[in-house]
């Protein structure tokens, strides 16, 4: 039991090594004491990106409106398949939804519409 303990700890060190101290990493070390590690994340970390409040907006009315219909409906879904239809419905259905309609202000208003009529 001693020497697995001892050769995983090897292992998650060298590991550690290896995120820690390679050219592309977003954490960095910043001081090692003692075998603790004080890190810091490198500016590539924090790169904006660029918000469509439009989208955001069309996304959440989306996902609650999705939301109210699945849990009204009268199949009973576990936490974890709803985040997973979730997620379906955002990738393949909202998402292009959005876009496909983005140049559009009437075409949008009528997806907004059919949304609130599910």
């Amino acid at each position: 039991m001693f020497k697995k303990f001892q050769q995983s700890k090897k292992v998650f060190n060298k590991w550690l090594q290896r995120v820690l101290y390679g050219q592309d990493s977003l954490i960095q070390v910043k001081q090692e004491l003692d075998g603790l590690y004080e890190l810091k994340f490198t500016e590539t970390a924090f790169r904006e990106r660029k918000q469509d409040p439009e989208f955001d907006q069309f996304q959440a009315s989306a996902h609650n409106t999705l939301s109210s219909l699945l849990r009204s409906s009268s199949v009973r879904y576990t936490k974890d398949e709803l985040q997973d239809i979730q997620f379906a419905c955002k990738q393949e259905v909202i998402t292009p939804m959005y876009y496909a309609v983005e140049a559009n202000e009437k075409a949008m208003s009528t997806v907004k519409l059919s949304w609130r009529i599910l």
